[in-house]
């Protein structure tokens, strides 16, 4: 069994919206894609990444298009480091639902 950093399991689990978190807040949809693209090209119907102009906040939503490519996902982002940018930040991948969970149980 695989599980996320939040501990879902990928088995079992139908859900394909990802949320990634980590982003430098220099890079742009373009940069980001430009990592994401040469291995998952048409392989997602969705991606958001919420900017205001100046700063994007660190985090985006992506939406993959079948199950199957979530454990190849996760496994080639989760814990890598950014490409285009001199800082240690690394790449984490969670699932929104899981996360909002655990936002709103922190809350209470």
């Amino acid at each position: 069994m695989y599980y996320y950093k939040l501990k879902f399991k990928i088995d079992g689990d139908n859900r394909t919206t990802l949320m990634m978190r980590n982003i430098p807040q220099t890079y742009t949809k373009e940069m980001i894609m430009m990592e994401i693209d040469p291995k998952f090209k048409n392989k997602f119907d969705y991606f958001n990444l919420p900017f205001d102009g100046t700063i994007n906040p660190g985090y985006a939503f992506i939406n993959l298009k079948s199950k199957s490519y979530l454990r190849d996902f996760y496994s080639y982002f989760n814990g890598r480091k950014w490409k285009n940018t001199p800082s240690n930040k690394v790449f984490y991948i969670s699932n929104y639902k899981a996360l909002l969970f655990k936002i709103c149980q922190n809350l209470a």
